[in-house]
């Protein structure tokens, strides 16, 4: 597309024409388009046709006309733009800064307060102007500013012998549609810019549009109504199974990234998928579904999830505040704000959320009764309040390609039903945070070759008072509670080379670098001794003692990880089918502590007695790991190795059809909590030595297929194998578990109109192996168990002049529970030894042998008073419907999401 830009000189209707305004007008329009690298031309020519042949003849892409007048009652500026296409002699868009509005609305003017510096309003009308002219490449016909800007003004009859007829608008506006669906461009599946149907990976778009026209809050938000995805839940942590797999509260089997970097949390490699991290940055999601580990690394095993945040130019020096209240105290707050400089361009944004979550009363494993000797049930405690700051700084001009991000990221939660399903007796908090500063630069060294640098440095910090186990227990009679403060921090490098051959084919390849470090712990406390080589049992007259460091096996060890990476793409084989191999090569090197004293059967446990005269007691303590070496702590040493292989077939039917055949290897290492947490309840691993990675082995089948203009039809099959899966065993230790196969199609049909978008899709799961370790826990090869077998889910979305409206659905389908999680079972049968909570024929049946399916439904109305002010409400669980999320385990309930909420949502632009 030519960059060449023909611009003439201004016209006004006043008497006169004023050449100094016109100068001025069109000086500050050639300086925005030209600080967006395109070449101005002034038009010499005295008439419109004349001036169309002539900007044709230099193969100009647009002839850009206008004119302004002065408002005679506030005597400001009136400017209009009108873009024409030298090819079809055509307009195909018009923009306009007036005061029309005011005479519509008949209004008493104050001349003083509406009165607009000249300078100001023609530099916004240069710089707004210019985006229209360069977001338009392909010269599409921007039907509703015609209308609005051109043909309904008073001079509008002039420009109808350069327009569309109406039935031609039409055709035009549908060809749009069709492009917006085919055009969807991601950097995530390959690191090179892809559309969706093109791409070697099963993938999803959101845009910020569907984002807010649907009510969005959180990542799950959007997970829950793609293919594959389902709500799962462990504690207060909503987390996001996939594919028939059950997810645990570490929700560690997603990778997110944020303007293309790993972004998991460093504790246990969380992706932070609920309102923690908010949503009113992102101008875009991409979701890949399968594993990602090829480009990526770590935890990309259940998908990628890339959220691409504004940039300065977006916002274009907007302000953007949005206030969000409603029941169950949930207050969100958004604020976001950008412009772009000569040499920089700026975003700072802010969200705030709360909201006391769930409140009804519900069972525990507590086993307390009341006085007829059935289980009692207590108030969960479920509130919630994070903030979430990002200041991003981007180069403009000659510092184009450098980037600085600053992520401020604080939650504070209470853990729901305790971590050891025992309802607190006491509220407890936990407070987590991150402070993560990232440094990024990426330009063309040629035209072909691309060369991207990153930093990442990020620290986070662990805060809570816990209590696991509450009064009166037979074991712990004033219970059990924890008292911890620790931090971790981890530097992050690549450095990442692109090559872009001829005909689509590219080269990409790369190396990554981390250091890790376990920062220790400000306090540790508890009032019963859990440390490793302690004796778990209560501490003399409940005194709160000293515990050993949580990550005692890497105190002063850091973690160091290498990867080097690379993906060739064929680029279109005769123009059918193209082909992308990649591989990618992961190496973590752990030394560490033995703190279990390994040979302690030989050289026994050292410890120390603390005598209190007060109380005329004595205590026996464990000496710290940190006071003791060789021969009692060993120092040793673990390495993981990883490949990950992938390649991807696209074959092209057409412009409207593609077939994808997909296969690759994807890995998850332990996360730092994972394998060295210890001197906790919270849990780590039983022992770091025999803890493995997790192994993903998927192979898919797609078909991506633009029925129409308007619709979108895909469809995919897959077969995954999960092997060592990591999970709590015996002794709330955390181990490699199990293995499970599992297979299943997913479809979805989008559809785009003008003015109403929506979406269907459904996914069904089978199971075809299922092996576990734990002999307390049966296998079901031939069953989806503790997940959804199948989703569904559907929502439409639409505009009528000043309101807009959306409804959604999101179906699970029933959840069949393990046979062990109904009762104990027999080692060696496998049969049901006792049923205790989930006999129909007792009373109370505390919870049903299987879920059955549940709806939530989703409802938005807003309406625009203003163009930059709105006013409307979401209803979140519209019904009402009673939502239960499976526990795992035998236990008397299940988790219950929240119940209907309102929420009051008023949104400004200025």
């Amino acid at each position: 597309t030519s960059n060449i830009i023909l611009i003439s000189d201004f016209s006004t209707k006043d008497t006169g024409q004023d050449t100094n305004i016109s100068a001025r007008i069109t000086d500050e329009l050639t300086k925005s388009l030209k600080d967006r690298k395109m070449i101005v031309q002034k038009a010499k020519s005295n008439n419109l046709d004349k001036r169309l042949n002539e900007a044709k003849s230099q193969g100009a892409r647009f002839l850009v006309e206008g004119n302004y007048y002065r408002d005679p009652n506030l005597t400001n500026l009136n400017l209009y733009l009108q873009i024409y296409d030298p090819e079809t002699r055509l307009l195909v868009d018009a923009f306009s800064i007036n005061d029309d509005i005011y005479k519509l609305e008949d209004l008493k003017l104050d001349r003083a307060e509406l009165k607009a510096n000249d300078e100001e309003r023609i530099k916004n009308f240069a710089e707004k102007s210019a985006i229209h002219i360069v977001s338009n490449p392909q010269k599409k016909e921007k039907r509703e500013n015609l209308e609005q800007y051109a043909l309904k003004t008073p001079e509008g009859e002039k420009f109808r012998p350069y327009t569309r007829s109406d039935d031609k608008a039409s055709e035009e506006a549908a060809d749009q549609v069709f492009d917006l669906l085919k055009g969807q461009i991601i950097t995530s599946a390959t690191k090179t810019a892809k559309k969706t149907n093109e791409a070697p990976n099963i993938v999803s778009v959101v845009t910020d549009k569907e984002i807010q026209d649907y009510g969005r809050i959180s990542i799950n938000d959007v997970l829950y109504q793609l293919p594959g995805f389902a709500p799962s839940q462990s504690n207060d942590k909503r987390s996001v199974g996939a594919r028939g797999m059950y997810e645990g509260w570490n929700n560690n089997h997603l990778l997110v990234l944020v303007d293309g970097v790993q972004f998991n949390d460093l504790f246990y490699g969380t992706a932070l998928t609920w309102p923690t991290t908010p949503l009113n940055m992102v101008k875009s999601i991409e979701v890949i579904r399968g594993p990602g580990s090829a480009l990526y690394g770590s935890n990309a095993t259940n998908g990628v999830v890339s959220l691409n945040t504004y940039s300065g130019e977006d916002l274009n020096g907007e302000i953007r505040v949005r206030a969000r209240v409603g029941n169950q105290g949930t207050k969100i707050y958004d604020f976001l704000t950008g412009n772009k400089g000569k040499l920089f361009s700026h975003v700072l944004s802010y969200n705030s959320y709360e909201t006391d979550g769930v409140e009804e009363p519900q069972y525990d494993n507590s086993g307390r009764e009341d006085a007829f000797g059935f289980l009692q049930k207590f108030k969960v405690k479920d509130r919630q309040k994070n903030h979430y700051i990002l200041a991003k700084i981007e180069g403009e001009g000659d510092l184009k390609g450098l980037s600085f991000q600053y992520h401020r990221q604080y939650w504070n939660y209470q853990t729901y039903n305790g971590w050891f399903q025992i309802i607190p007796d006491n509220p407890g908090t936990q407070q987590e945070g991150r402070d993560t500063f990232v440094a990024k630069y990426s330009n063309n060294i040629t035209s072909k070759l691309i060369q991207e640098y990153v930093f990442k440095y990020s620290k986070s910090f662990w805060d809570y008072s816990s209590r696991f186990i509450t009064n009166g227990d037979p074991d712990f009679p004033a219970g059990v509670s924890e008292n911890l403060y620790t931090s971790i921090d981890n530097l992050f490098g690549r450095a990442q080379f692109t090559y872009l051959f001829t005909g689509g084919a590219s080269l990409v390849g790369g190396v990554e670098a981390g250091k890790t470090n376990y920062l220790g712990d400000k306090f540790h406390s508890s009032n019963i001794d859990m440390n490793k080589t302690g004796t778990d049992s209560a501490n003399p007259n409940n005194m709160f003692l000293p515990v050993n460091p949580v990550m005692d096996w890497i105190t002063d060890k850091p973690i160091y990880n290498i990867a080097a990476f690379a993906q060739a793409t064929s680029g279109k084989l005769w123009n059918r089918i193209e082909f992308t191999l990649g591989i990618r090569y992961d190496e973590a090197n752990m030394h560490f502590r033995g703190i279990d004293i390994p040979h302690k059967d030989i050289l026994g446990t050292p410890t120390v007695d603390i005598y209190n005269p007060d109380l005329n007691t004595s205590y026996t303590y464990s000496i710290p790991g940190s006071s003791l070496g060789p021969p009692y702590v060993t120092n040793e040493k673990k390495v993981y190795r990883k490949t990950s292989p992938r390649i991807g077939i696209v074959y092209f039917v057409s412009n409207r059809l593609t077939f994808k055949a997909m296969a690759g290897r994807a890995f998850r290492a332990p996360a730092p909590g994972e394998l060295f947490g210890v001197n906790t309840y919270i849990g780590g691993a039983v022992d770091p030595r025999k803890l493995s990675p997790e192994v993903i082995k998927t192979g898919e089948l797609g078909m991506d297929w633009f029925i129409t203009n308007n619709l979108n039809f895909r469809l995919n099959g897959f077969q995954t194998r999960f092997e060592n899966v990591i999970s709590y065993g015996e002794n709330n230790g955390v181990e490699n578990i199990y293995t499970q196969g599992t297979k299943g199609v997913e479809t979805e049909l989008l559809a785009k109109f003008k003015y109403v978008n929506g979406f269907i899709n459904y996914s069904r799961f089978f199971r075809y192996l299922d092996s576990n370790l734990d002999s307390r826990v049966t296998k079901h090869p031939n069953e989806i168990t503790v997940a959804p077998g199948n989703t569904i889910n559907a929502g439409i979305s639409g505009n009528w002049n000043a309101w807009q409206s959306s409804i959604s659905v999101q179906r699970q389908g029933r959840v069949s529970r393990r046979l062990s999680d109904l009762g104990k079972v027999d080692p060696l049968t496998g049969h049901l030894l006792d049923n205790k909570y989930s006999d129909p024929y007792t009373y109370p049946m505390y919870r049903t042998k299987r879920i059955a399916p549940w709806y939530n439904v989703t409802f938005r109305l807003v309406y625009s008073i203003t163009e930059n002010f709105q006013l409307g409400f979401n209803v979140l669980n519209a019904l009402n419907n009673t939502q239960i999320i499976v526990t795992r385990g035998r236990g008397p309930f299940d988790y219950l999401r929240e119940g209907r909420r309102i929420l009051i949502d008023f949104q400004g632009t200025f």
